[in-house]
């Protein structure tokens, strides 16, 4: 969207009567608005004004500038209530993903993990495994990721569990813990593992013992689980209410070993500015170097959402917080003079070649931007992804994956599913739908 057209629409957002706008840049380069009070949009999508034909770029108030489900990238599947959410791995003849859900059991809505299957490439989904299953209602899950263990039909899942009303807690108190599973036989049954961290206590809402969004990496017969982690910086004042991304490693076919219980610290802000790192990705950019891909927030009051990156050198033996930077930042609101959001980016390299970042944005979206604190079920977002260019340290300009306003967009997620060939799984989260896409490079 030109800055001319972005301020049209910023007037038009301003104006309860105005309902959309023509914008209009004529020889001698002057560049007209006009407000609408009577336009709609027909049943096919085209904008129409008092029942005349539309004109180009005619806008509809409330509704983005572009977009739609798969701009570019073709919908394989979906929107459906039943295929996994972000995290997709190759295990035998199966494409395999998990996905938090819900099922009745003795009239308790109990918080379960599920396995979904496709043997045709994305394009269908079946529920295959179930990886695990509240024992009551005080236990939610969330943020399940898997792994397939090369050369095996070895599938590793970690996902974040919650626990409320604790016996032996005080009122109130709740806890986050990181568990692991397992399946010897390609997601179909599961077994658990270990506790990887936690469980942390605290009051609920209060930003000091949140650990979650796990990603698990493969490297030489070693495990290596990436999360979100409070309670590490919370230990200090100066760092109250911040969160880092932690790393634990061990062997990772040890069935029900211990975790190390002192994490290394691979992501945060210099010395003790705010740091709200979090939906971690790690990519192979080869020659023994890693890329990490974070949701953070920006230093600026107030602290929208960014993407960021950072590397390492030696393979990720250690991280560069000096190469720290940001890869996109949402556009200026031209009425209140901050930054939309940018957040829950999922990175990977595609062809041997470029990464690609998808992630969620309210840049497109009516003034004012949405808080970076505000619940994800009522945060208003697009999916765009960015690629690197030339090499790993500069990015293109953003494309549309999808601008839907009816659909809570969350947890964009990218696999490889052949050379060049790019699943892009969306949650729609609020009507509970998944929507599969595919891109060639």
């Amino acid at each position: 969207m030109s800055s001319a057209v972005e301020l049209c629409k910023a007037y038009c957002d301003q104006q309860s009567t105005c309902t959309g706008f023509l914008f209009q840049k004529h020889t001698n380069g002057h560049e007209v608005c006009g407000f609408y009070t009577g336009l709609h949009s027909d049943s096919t999508g085209k904008a129409l004004v008092d029942g005349n034909t539309s004109v180009s770029q005619l806008c509809v108030k409330g509704q983005p500038i572009s977009g739609g489900h798969g701009q570019g990238w073709p919908v394989v599947y979906g929107p459906k209530n039943g295929a996994p959410v972000k995290s997709l791995v190759q295990s035998g003849t199966y494409l395999i993903g998990p996905r938090a859900a819900a099922e009745v059991v003795n009239g308790q809505l109990l918080s379960t993990l599920e396995t979904w299957v496709s043997i045709d490439q994305g394009r269908s989904w079946t529920k295959n495994g179930l990886i695990a299953r509240a024992p009551n209602q005080n236990l939610e899950y969330g943020d399940p990721v898997v792994l397939a263990v090369p050369n095996s039909d070895i599938v590793l899942a970690a996902f974040r569990e919650r626990w409320t009303g604790l016996p032996g807690s005080p009122d109130g108190q709740d806890s986050f813990s990181i568990v692991l599973c397992r399946s010897d036989d390609n997601g179909f049954t599961w077994a658990f593992d270990s506790m990887i961290t936690g469980p942390f206590h605290g009051t609920p809402g209060v930003p000091d013992h949140f650990v979650g969004a796990p990603f698990l990496r493969y490297d030489s017969g070693i495990l290596e689980v990436y999360y979100d982690n409070e309670p590490l910086p919370n230990q200090r004042w100066e760092t109250r209410h911040h969160q880092w991304i932690t790393m634990l490693k061990r062997d990772a076919l040890s069935k029900n070993t211990a975790w190390p219980q002192t994490p290394t610290v691979v992501s945060k802000t210099a010395g003790d500015a705010l740091s709200r790192d979090g939906m971690a990705s790690v990519v192979d950019i080869g020659n023994n170097q890693l890329m990490m891909v974070t949701e953070s927030v920006s230093l600026i009051p107030p602290h929208p959402n960014v993407v960021s990156a950072l590397f390492s050198w030696d393979g990720g033996a250690t991280w560069d917080m000096g190469s720290r930077k940001t890869i996109y930042e949402g556009k200026v609101d031209a009425i209140t003079g901050k930054r939309f959001n940018a957040f829950c980016p999922s990175a990977i390299r595609v062809g041997g070649g470029p990464v690609w970042v998808a992630f969620l944005t309210d840049e497109d979206f009516p003034s004012p931007p949405d808080p970076s604190h505000e619940n994800v079920i009522v945060r208003r977002s697009s999916v765009k992804y960015i690629k690197t260019t030339t090499n790993f340290q500069t990015f293109s300009s953003n494309a549309l994956l999808i601008s839907d306003q009816s659909a809570q967009n969350y947890n964009p997620g990218m696999f490889e599913r052949d050379f060049n060939t790019v699943l892009c799984t969306v949650d729609t989260l609020k009507d509970g739908k998944q929507v599969v896409m595919e891109k060639s490079r």
